[in-house]
């Protein structure tokens, strides 16, 4: 009986099968698909944005633009011939009537000078004559001798700075004092303004001179130091002077540059040797087919007194 029973009750047991409740991953899968769709429906409903990687640079950078400097200069030729003897060094301003320079005829005067150089205290030109010296050694190439003369003269022209206040006064003290009879003759600038001893040719030059040949002379121009030692002869150039702080750089521009310049009344210009930047006024002028600018300003004429041909940028 009890048997019959054990039967009847396994035979009324029904095995039931267990719910199975969305998991965690299936959650994570459907909110995955729904930002993808999200995502691609604002990728083809939106404004798509375009990146541009953007350089910095002068706009000269592509190509070298090299300008002419034009100046208020003249050349004064020597008179008669001897032996000269400067008592200016080069780049400084002189008044008129201020001496610049004796002729004597048989160089005894070079004798006394060199003395009177020697008692004036010269510790003030060390550091201008080092800083002389390393800049030569840095740039010095054999292929180019001509630089030892400029070194040269550079290294008499700071010494001549040291002594430029008195020499001449000295001079004259030394001849009065000695009682030697030193005959010599002393030329006196006719004009102010600042000396130079290099000329190139050049100096006659005006605005209305300057075409497109003349400024591709860059690199050609050849500059003569007429501050010479020994015995010169009439007619040589003596010096030159520069008679205004007013100079102009004159430059050739092609058409894009000319379209990026034309409406301006003025423009920043760096030039490339030393990174010196100045503002300078443009004018704009057509000759034979070709577009010129011509910069001016009335910095650092002194600075570039001796260079004829620069190279700039905008």
């Amino acid at each position: 009986m009890a048997r019959a029973r054990k039967n009847v009750d396994s035979h009324n047991v029904v095995s039931m099968r267990r719910r199975r409740t969305p998991g965690i991953s299936l959650f994570l899968c459907l909110l995955l698909i729904l930002y993808l769709i999200l995502l691609a429906w604002n990728y083809f409903n939106k404004k798509h944005i375009s990146i541009y990687e953007v350089n910095t640079s002068e706009i000269s950078d592509d190509s070298p633009i090299f300008a002419y400097v034009l100046r208020d200069e003249e050349v004064v030729y020597l008179p008669e011939s001897g032996y000269i003897n400067y008592y200016v060094p080069e780049g400084s301003r002189v008044s008129k009537s201020e001496v610049v320079y004796t002729l004597d005829d048989n160089d005894k005067l070079r004798s006394v000078l060199s003395s009177l150089r020697s008692e004036t205290p010269g510790s003030a030109a060390v550091p201008t004559i080092r800083e002389e010296i390393e800049t030569f050694h840095n740039s010095f190439s054999m292929s180019d001798y001509s630089q030892v003369k400029d070194f040269h003269f550079s290294i008499n022209n700071t010494i001549l700075e040291q002594a430029r206040g008195s020499l001449f006064k000295d001079l004259k003290k030394y001849i009065r004092s000695s009682g030697e009879d030193q005959s010599f003759r002393k030329y006196k600038s006719g004009k102010s303004g600042v000396i130079s001893y290099y000329t190139d040719g050049y100096e006659a030059l005006t605005s209305a001179s300057i075409t497109s040949d003349i400024l591709n002379k860059n690199g050609t121009v050849e500059r003569n130091q007429v501050a010479a030692d020994g015995m010169v002869e009439a007619g040589k150039p003596a010096y030159k002077l520069v008679t205004s702080n007013d100079w102009s750089l004159i430059t050739e521009l092609d058409d894009n540059y000319y379209e990026l310049l034309k409406n301006m009344d003025s423009v920043r210009v760096t030039i490339v040797r030393d990174g010196v930047s100045f503002n300078a006024s443009i004018e704009h002028i057509e000759r034979d087919g070709k577009h010129l600018a011509c910069l001016s300003t009335s910095r650092f004429m002194e600075r570039y007194i001796n260079d004829r041909f620069l190279r700039i940028e905008f």
